[in-house]
């Protein structure tokens, strides 16, 4: 007869001294299931060599052995984990940007005589954007999917105040705290990117009506980045939410008519839209209107032949490139200090997003791994389209590199996406794998 060894008192003191050393109090069912199945094991296998059931479990007690070490063993396993080798990279990346920036300052301020506080700007800007990283990197990331529905409506209350109390500048409206520019978009995506991760992980909304989440997850984004004519932003979130479907297995059917809306809307926006939609065609003729909408590619191409291995030196004046500080950084940084140096940003922003697939597949939480793929997506999408329209490979369409762009809140907000990644890291081995599970034993 085979008895259930967790109605034995010895055995729950026994647990219970195991988990006395373990502080991820979320992990201790999953120590007890464990523990418990491999002593029924144990026990099952003596009590068959005719061995009393009490001489079974003294026995198989004295197998698995002290509990106190047991434990701390344990404790270290499920112990938070920082993912050194990420924050290396990141750190790597602000002190990019730092001497990018100081390289920008010099330029403008040889030829302007206008960027002396570029430089101090964008040191208060790396330092705000890395305690945010450590901020985001001890919160909880779980309690972003109880408030997933608040923050899917945040970007709706930020596109309210763009339109009502806005700032019109280069033809967009635009929101200001002191001299920071808020960048509306990338907060929206971050924040679609974290409401469709966390609702699309729950066991009920896999049940919905496909159009009602394809209303929710792809009509809602599509119409609020319209409306702040941020068309890049669509893009970068449209990668992020394919990415997720195809991680999470989702229908086929749902991530194709997610495609089918994205592409109608972005052709009627477009249409409606004659210049931009010049100006997302026009690369594909690079010889024509070079002094019109094509001038930025044509320009960024010319400087890019011209810097040789080792470019013109650091600091070096540009005057026929616009944007130096954002959109035409990367142009200018090869410009400046040759094809090495494109060389070198590529290979590190290959880097960085494989060191970020790796972290999400040691990542065993569906919501954690979703937002890792989401935020690893919507750095990867800026990256590549920032190298392609620098060489005429895309349109000009307003992307910044992730971390080396100008840019306070595009900084900071970058920074947060990598506490986040690192706070879902941290939690990796503190996570239950039997939550909301109702295990018996057969």
């Amino acid at each position: 007869m085979i008895v259930d060894v967790r109605e034995d008192e010895r055995v729950q003191r026994y647990l219970s001294e195991v988990c006395e050393q373990v502080r991820a109090s979320e992990v201790h069912r999953d120590i007890r299931w464990e523990l418990e199945s491999h002593l029924q094991d144990l026990v099952d296998a003596k009590l068959e060599k005719d061995c009393s059931f009490n001489q079974a479990v003294e026995e198989s007690l004295s197998e698995l052995g002290d509990p106190e070490q047991i434990g701390r063993g344990l404790h270290k396993v499920h112990k938070p984990k920082m993912e050194w080798g990420l924050l290396a990279i990141v750190v790597m990346f602000l002190g990019m940007a730092l001497f990018a920036i100081f390289a920008v300052e010099t330029s403008m301020s040889s030829m302007r005589g206008m960027a002396q506080l570029l430089f101090e700007h964008e040191l208060i800007f790396v330092s705000l954007g890395f305690m945010v990283l450590i901020g985001f990197y001890f919160m909880d990331y779980r309690k972003m999917e109880r408030w997933a529905w608040g923050i899917m409506a945040l970007p709706f209350v930020l596109a309210l105040l763009v339109h009502i109390v806005g700032e019109q500048v280069n033809g967009q409206k635009v929101l200001h705290i002191k001299n920071m520019v808020i960048d509306v978009p990338l907060i929206s995506i971050c924040c679609f990117v974290i409401g469709s991760a966390a609702l699309y992980t729950r066991k009920h909304t896999s049940n919905g009506s496909i159009w009602t989440r394809l209303a929710l997850f792809v009509v809602y984004p599509s119409i609020l980045f319209i409306s702040l004519h941020s068309f890049s932003s669509m893009i970068v979130y449209m990668t992020a939410f394919v990415s997720i479907q195809l991680v999470m297995g989702t229908l086929r059917k749902e991530v194709f008519g997610a495609l089918f809306i994205w592409i109608f809307l972005g052709l009627c926006y477009l249409l409606r839209q004659p210049y931009i939609l010049a100006r997302m065609t026009v690369f594909l003729r690079p010889t024509e209107n070079s002094q019109d909408m094509n001038y930025m590619a044509v320009q960024s191409m010319m400087s890019i032949r011209s810097a040789g291995w080792w470019g013109h030196g650091f600091g070096i004046v540009n005057k026929s490139l616009p944007e130096i500080h954002t959109e035409m950084l990367f142009t200018y940084l090869i410009y400046a200090h040759g094809w090495m140096a494109g060389i070198l940003i590529v290979l590190s922003s290959l880097l960085l997003v494989s060191r970020l697939i790796r972290t999400g597949s040691c990542v065993r939480d569906p919501f954690g791994r979703a937002i890792i793929l989401g935020f690893t997506a919507v750095i990867a999408v800026q990256f590549i389209w920032t190298f392609a329209m620098s060489v005429g490979w895309l349109p000009i369409t307003g992307f910044q590199m992730p971390f080396l762009s100008y840019g306070g809140s595009h900084l900071v907000l970058t920074c947060a996406c990598m506490g986040c990644i690192l706070s879902v890291y941290r939690k990796k081995d503190r996570i239950s794998r039997l939550a909301g599970m109702n295990i018996r034993r057969s």
